[in-house]
């Protein structure tokens, strides 16, 4: 039993120590690549190799030395956590230099070069993002079926509010009216019963509100001819005329006729079976 605890305290103080020598080495990397001036002589050539190798991935590179520093210190199922994680990390790495291409150093235009001689330019772009996808799956566990559903989802109701907040939006905003279009008069309420009177418009102001019409030339007025009085008037022969009063007799009751009724009835039915009624009267 001291045996076996004796190799278990020798092992994490080894595991210990790799995981401190890692992290330094990963902090001296990333010194020379952020400050080579203060790295010394071989810092700066270490940081010169590193641009050259990787280009502008070359930061990812003290960050992989990093997660692997970690790993190890922590003694946290190493070998497999070895396999899974920093295999994951190393699998990014290299898919970023060979999406990178010639940018990605020497290291990232030989992994698109190869990919693109391959599977083309085009194929290539598609292998990176698939690579990618089967990578995030294999560390998370997380069905991909249900990530695109959540986020369909999400999307749907994202486009959901953005058109409900436009419809908004624009029925605040006033509307400008269409060029060609008249304007709509405003609207008149009716007259109330206790209301007063509304006073007629001038013509003159109607006038010059209505729109401008030909106006046909206006006809001279001429005077009708006077008329002489009865008592002026004369014949032909030039003697003066006298007025006549008329008949008292006009007052008179008129003479009292008896209709014969018959004559009416006959004239009646007559008039009925003109419209094809057949009445009796």
């Amino acid at each position: 039993m001291a045996r076996v605890k004796r190799r278990l305290a020798a092992s994490r103080l080894n595991f210990e120590l790799v995981g401190i020598a890692l992290l330094g080495l990963a902090a001296l990397l990333a010194v020379t690549l952020v400050a080579p001036h203060h790295a010394g002589a071989l810092g700066t050539w270490v940081g010169w190799a590193l641009s050259v190798l990787f280009g502008r991935a070359a930061g990812g590179f003290p960050g992989l030395i990093a997660v692997l520093a970690g790993i190890v210190f922590l003694e946290i199922s190493v070998p497999q956590m070895i396999r899974t994680l920093w295999a994951a990390a190393c699998a990014f790495f290299l898919l970023a230099l060979a999406a990178l291409g010639p940018q990605g150093g020497s290291a990232g235009a030989a992994l698109s070069g190869v990919l693109a001689a391959v599977v083309g330019d085009a194929g290539r772009i598609i292998f990176i993002v698939l690579a990618a996808l089967a990578v995030a799956v294999w560390i998370t566990g997380v069905s991909l079926k249900r990530v695109l559903g959540v986020v369909a989802s999400w999307s749907l109701l994202l486009g959901r509010g953005c058109a409900a907040l436009c419809a908004t939006l624009l029925r605040a905003l006033p509307r400008a009216p269409h060029r060609g279009a008249r304007p709509r008069p405003p609207a008149i309420d009716p007259p109330r019963a206790d209301a007063p009177p509304i006073a007629a418009e001038p013509a003159g102001l109607a006038a010059l509100e209505a729109p401008s019409r030909p106006v046909p030339p206006a006809r001279p007025l001429t005077a009708p001819p006077l008329e002489p009085a009865i008592d002026q008037m004369t014949p032909d022969d030039g003697r003066p005329r006298v007025y006549r009063l008329p008949d008292l007799a006009l007052f008179d009751r008129p003479d009292v006729r008896i209709a014969d009724e018959s004559n009416r009835a006959h004239l009646l039915e007559d008039t009925l079976a003109s419209f094809g009624v057949g009445a009796k009267v």
